[in-house]
């Protein structure tokens, strides 16, 4: 994904467990066709396993279903090696669009 296209659209977050940050995720509407992603959702590789992930992404969403409830679905791409990430989003609702960009498979979560 051309993700310059994208700076002055997006929202960057930190995601924090107490006061130590532990990720980051972008997240906000693609200028060009008005499609919702989630971008460089991260977890630090010392905080990954533990719930703060599922937590995160859970926030995410709700934040996306409250902010942006015009459109019905949000995208993110995944490294299709990623099986822990993978995992992690299928749990969460996203299907996997059979969609390839830029070597990530695209992910769908239908928000109504």
């Amino acid at each position: 994904m051309a993700e310059s296209r994208f700076e002055n659209s997006f929202l960057p977050l930190g995601i924090y467990a107490e006061n130590q940050m532990i990720g980051f995720a972008m997240i906000g509407k693609d200028p060009a066709d008005g499609v919702y992603w989630i971008v460089r959702f991260m977890i630090d590789k010392d905080y990954q396993g533990r719930g703060y992930g599922w937590e995160a992404l859970q926030i995410i969403l709700s934040f996306m279903k409250s902010r942006y409830d015009v459109s019905p679905f949000l995208l993110l791409g995944v490294n299709p090696d990623n099986l822990q990430a993978k995992r992690l989003y299928q749990k969460a609702g996203f299907r996997d669009t059979g969609k390839i960009a830029d070597r990530e498979v695209i992910y769908r979560f239908n928000i109504y």
